[in-house]
């Protein structure tokens, strides 16, 4: 026989629907929303309407777990007849009570739940031929590996299973739990692998067979230039821009130089705009002067790169390997 502790975790997964809670505690608009609720369903147990008392308790208890709602919501479903949702519920109580020291309760739980041990109905999915990335589910929740070839409690009602995985036919079958205390085992069968893909199909006779050529190599630079050579015309091409607007600061520096002198009867006495003139021709000097040493380095860098650009039909490249040595040999 299987113990009251393995029931639970196994019923758990197939009675108890809905996502799990947060593990937050409830706020006052939470505990209020709860507390109608409780009344509600009390009222309507009262009144005979099990069904709706059932959604008040578990909506309720969802809100704000309490110890007096869930023994509420097992004796509710007890009435309407769900005795594997009510035996969980007042196993969850007993245990609730127990936490809390309510010793009477935790004992008036359990016995509730041992009252109804005997009318269990039971449901048993015997899996002989698992595969890999097997799932099984009843009425679309997974039932974990641990509940296989195993008769676990269930409310009385309609199960659709399914059984499916990765490359094969999925299998569906309707099982129905009609009576109190009765035990229903199923049988899932050997899952059908999925037919291979078809071929490709052949091409009629006498159908030109295409074949997609290669895109052609990348033709060589115009005129034999290597990438070296393009980049030292580049480099000195830009020294001689460089050049150029020196030049061009310089002959504004010197203008400027010799519109000055009129203002400036001696070479340190100015008037206020002689010495302006003399400090934008000391600016332009300047300019000129930088942009002359960026043009020459540029110019001296592009003949380096010109006249050591390989050859290449004779560039050569080799390695050499020596006891304790490395090396590299080639010609340019």
């Amino acid at each position: 026989m299987v113990r009251a502790s393995s029931w639970i975790a196994l019923v758990l997964a197939m009675v108890v629907s809905g996502a799990a809670r947060a593990q937050t505690l409830p706020d006052d608009s939470d505990k209020a929303s709860a507390q109608a609720l409780f009344d509600k369903g009390r009222q309507a147990m009262e009144d005979g309407r099990i069904a709706e008392a059932c959604e008040s308790f578990a909506e309720s208890q969802r809100l704000d777990p309490a110890l007096g709602t869930r023994f509420n919501l097992a004796d509710c479903y007890e009435q309407l007849g769900k005795l594997a949702s009510a035996w969980v519920h007042y196993v969850g109580t007993a245990d609730m009570a127990l936490r809390l020291g309510q010793s009477d309760r935790e004992a008036f739980a359990r016995e509730r739940a041992r009252a109804l041990e005997p009318r269990l109905s039971r449901l048993e999915i015997r899996v002989p031929h698992p595969v890999d990335g097997l799932v099984v589910t009843r009425n679309e929740t997974t039932i974990g590996t641990a509940q296989f070839d195993e008769a676990v409690p269930v409310d009385i009602g309609e199960y659709q299973l399914e059984a499916r995985a990765p490359g094969y036919e999925p299998y569906r079958q309707t099982v129905t739990v009609s009576e109190e205390g009765e035990t229903v085992s199923v049988t899932l069968p050997e899952l059908v692998p999925l037919p291979p893909p078809p071929p490709p199909p052949e091409p009629a006779p006498g159908t030109p067979t295409v074949v997609v050529a290669p895109p052609p190599p990348r033709p060589p630079p115009p005129g034999g230039i290597s990438g070296q050579e393009i980049a030292a015309l580049s480099v000195g091409g830009a020294g001689l821009i460089a050049f150029g607007v020196g030049s061009a600061f310089g002959l504004i520096a010197k203008s400027k130089k010799d519109e000055s002198e009129p203002r400036c009867p001696s070479s340190t006495q100015c008037f206020a705009d002689g010495a302006e003139l003399i400090d934008q021709a000391r600016t332009a000097g300047n300019v000129a002067t930088g942009l002359f040493i960026a043009g020459g380095v540029l110019a001296v860098g592009g003949l380096v790169l010109w006249f050591t650009a390989p050859d290449p039909e004779s560039a050569r490249v080799g390695v050499t390997l020596s006891p304790g040595s490395a090396g590299l040999v080639g010609r340019w």
